[in-house]
């Protein structure tokens, strides 16, 4: 079963220490945020929305570069259907699993 992840609301958390800001005071600039989801319109997807929500949060946590360290964790939740919702929380020190690209999805 494909989904189309366009179709999907997600929130995503970021728990971090003052330092993890950059010179400007973003975490990562809400722009961000917006234009990595809006990558996803439209894309069909063939994982679950388990393994999504876990390689999202490893995504963003990798954007952070050297600041991830002083990122306790990124935690995103999906909602696949009204009333159900899924969370990935990725955290520094765990290793990468997924290693899933857009391409892959």
């Amino acid at each position: 079963m494909f989904t189309v992840l366009g179709s999907f609301d997600y929130q995503v958390t970021a728990t971090y220490h003052g330092n993890a800001l950059d010179a400007q005071g973003f975490l990562l600039d809400n722009t961000y945020f917006a234009r990595y989801f809006a990558d996803f319109a439209g894309v069909q997807v063939g994982v679950s929305c388990e393994v999504l929500a876990c390689t999202i949060a490893e995504q963003l946590l990798a954007e952070l570069g050297t600041r991830a360290c002083d990122c306790d964790a990124i935690e995103v939740t999906l909602w696949g259907v009204p009333g159900v919702s899924v969370s990935a929380v990725c955290r520094a020190a765990r290793p990468v699993g997924h290693n899933l690209t857009l391409e892959d999805m």
